[in-house]
């Protein structure tokens, strides 16, 4: 064996370690598995809130994701001495909009939470604002029409739509 096998060897075992590492990170220790929090008489509407707890957290991170990376694109364009100026103004332009867009939808899903609501996500479109809410009980009138209002007040559009998970 010569030293570029010893090399790659080696190279491959550390990778096998930092694998292992971030599994136990990731996934917990084995341990745990033993002692486990198993729970077999855990009934189905607490499955079913376990869901809807993660309809929102995923299309949060969704949502952050697609933000974020939307904002590293609009930087490297107007990062870019190659690209126009043109394009890097249009790209500042779009990525203020972004971050603006960005804010209103957390200060919307912030109000609505101070109010009293379980869970709010907040997607501001073109044209419309969708508000998610997370109620077990169906919104009121009242409860509609304060929805209207801060998300109305906040991004400065007319349309609101709003839907209910429970």
């Amino acid at each position: 064996m010569n030293k570029k096998q010893a090399g790659i060897i080696l190279a491959l075992l550390a990778l096998i370690v930092i694998a292992g590492v971030a599994a136990t990170k990731v996934n917990g220790p084995m341990g745990d598995v033993a002692d486990s929090d198993w729970n077999f008489g855990q009934t189905t509407a607490s499955v079913e809130e376990n869901k809807e707890e993660n309809y929102f957290d995923e299309q949060r991170t969704q949502k952050i994701t697609k933000d974020s990376e939307s904002v590293e694109a609009l930087k490297t364009i107007m990062n870019n001495e190659k690209v126009p100026s043109e394009e890097r103004a249009s790209a500042a332009k779009k990525q203020e909009v972004l971050i603006t867009k960005s804010n209103n939808e957390n200060r919307i899903e912030t109000t609505l939470k101070t109010k009293g609501f379980k869970d709010v996500l907040c997607i501001i479109e073109e044209d419309k604002v969708r508000v998610i809410v997370k109620s077990s009980e169906e919104l009121t009138a009242q409860q509609r029409q304060q929805i209207q209002e801060v998300a109305t007040s906040i991004s400065k559009l007319p349309m609101v739509e709003i839907e209910q998970k429970k």
